[in-house]
């Protein structure tokens, strides 16, 4: 049974993400938004002092994009267990910013065409997930911010 769920994922993200079928989605911003986006994402990846030459291929890949995240939100840990306020602001607000200049602008349509195509529960609930965690994420930042300037 175990091996037969494995395969039955295993066929269903093929389709999903690796064929160019009718039920292939593009986890590329430039998919769903226009390929302008990209430029922009380099320089905000470059401001982070992340290494873009590395991600020149596909920097706007959702994962990538997600992953960026995670490294705003250590940096902003880093800077917080150093006691450095201003710092960790500034990384609070740059994640505010990517999410509302990059992810909030096209994941809902890409976890939605996800949650659509998918014939699987799995994929669907990880569609599901994504959404409301993104959508979530933003509320948080919003006020983790506002807290934040209001430390003495």
């Amino acid at each position: 049974h175990d091996k037969e769920s494995y395969e039955n994922l295993t066929r269903e993200y093929e389709a999903l993400f690796l064929s160019s079928g009718a039920r292939y989605v593009r986890p590329y911003e430039s998919a769903y938004i226009d390929y302008a986006v990209l430029d922009d994402i380099k320089s905000m990846y470059r401001a982070a002092r992340v290494q873009v030459s590395r991600l020149r291929n596909y920097p706007d890949h959702f994962g990538l994009e997600l992953w960026f995240m995670y490294h705003l939100c250590y940096s902003e840990a880093q800077a917080w267990s150093k006691r450095v306020k201003d710092v960790a602001i500034s990384y609070l607000e740059f994640g505010k910013r990517f999410l509302e200049k990059h992810l909030m602008r096209w994941s809902d349509s890409l976890c939605n065409r996800i949650y659509n195509l998918s014939r699987s529960d799995f994929y669907r609930g990880v569609a599901d997930i994504t959404k409301g965690y993104i959508e979530q994420d933003y509320r948080e930042l919003k006020e983790v911010i506002k807290e934040a300037e209001d430390l003495t």
